[in-house]
């Protein structure tokens, strides 16, 4: 069996996010990136990112991690709830994609979907919580701190 291949419903479903941009992956080959198991429909098919596509996203982000090091707490903390927000103001949406996605019940959809809220919240409230310590001296008139940097840009493939 074939499967159909839905188009996008959701813009730059197919699309690579790279220095701000949508953009569409220069390498020749491409992945279907996401299957309904029931189906068979593809729900997406991605083309893949050239070499220089990923050195750019590697640099951007790069640049990015440099900027968001230096914002306040309260603005890291704002951003985060203005996501766990919209989870709730997306939240069917979000539901009928990891049914769709995944072949989940809605009922674990639902467990998955607050879950991940959870983790957004939980990650919001890290920048208020953020220290370092002043730790004990071995020479007098030395004062010696360990401060907590953000270390950089991880590459993860999922």
């Amino acid at each position: 069996m074939t499967p159909n291949t839905a188009p996008a419903p959701y813009p730059h479903l197919d699309q690579l996010f790279i220095d701000g941009h949508w953009v569409t992956g220069a390498d020749l080959q491409h992945a279907t990136v996401d299957t309904d198991p029931y189906t068979g429909t593809t729900l997406a098919t991605l083309q893949h990112a050239s070499v220089a596509q990923l050195d750019a996203a590697l640099h951007s982000a790069a640049r990015a991690q440099k900027a968001w090091a230096q914002t306040l707490p309260p603005v890291r903390t704002s951003l985060l709830l203005r996501v766990a927000a919209l989870i709730d103001t997306r939240h069917a949406e979000l539901l009928d994609w990891l049914v769709r996605e995944s072949g989940s019940t809605v009922r674990k959809a639902q467990i998955e979907l607050a879950s991940a809220q959870g983790m957004v919240l939980e990650a919001a409230s890290f920048p208020s919580r953020m220290q370092g310590e002043v730790l004990m001296p071995f020479f007098p008139h030395q004062e010696s701190r360990a401060l907590r940097v953000p270390l950089g840009v991880v590459g993860v493939i999922s």
